[in-house]
């Protein structure tokens, strides 16, 4: 249950954002969604993903990219930690109205991500890969 005052931080297509204190520099999003399904589907692919970088041992893929898992789900919210540096999704000028100039770690984040996805045997793993918005790879455009 969220005890702290939260923020209204904008909307997406799936519900209501908020941002809230919870004691680190930066905080933790809410995110509100209206169907019940997409709110099981966002968590669950975000743990999936956690996991496809966590697991890699032979490239240490956690080094260059984190995906983080919720820290609480509720019957129609999730909580996310906020994370320091810049998010995908303003690397990628399809995905944001102000994309970020791309960094010198985009090269080595994007072979990370293409060595993950060519080790993807497993169907969880090759799902994550095939949407993957990062990398060189066709996927990425799909």
């Amino acid at each position: 249950m969220i005890a702290e005052p939260v923020f209204a931080d904008g909307e997406t297509p799936y519900g209501p954002e908020y941002w809230r204190r919870d004691g680190t520099d930066r905080g933790s999003v809410v995110k509100v969604f209206r169907d019940p399904v997409e709110l099981e589907g966002y968590a669950d692919l975000h743990v999936a993903a956690h996991l496809w970088v966590h697991e890699d041992f032979e490239n240490d893929a956690w080094h260059v990219l984190d995906v983080d898992e919720p820290l609480e789900i509720g019957s129609d919210f999730l909580v996310i930690r906020r994370r320091p540096g810049i998010y995908l999704r303003s690397l990628i000028p399809e995905l944001t109205d102000a994309p970020a100039p791309p960094t010198e770690r985009l090269l080595l984040l994007r072979s990370t991500v293409d060595t993950l996805v060519a080790a993807a045997v497993e169907p969880r793993a090759r799902f994550i890969a095939r949407w993957s918005p990062i990398g060189s790879g066709p996927r990425a455009r799909t």
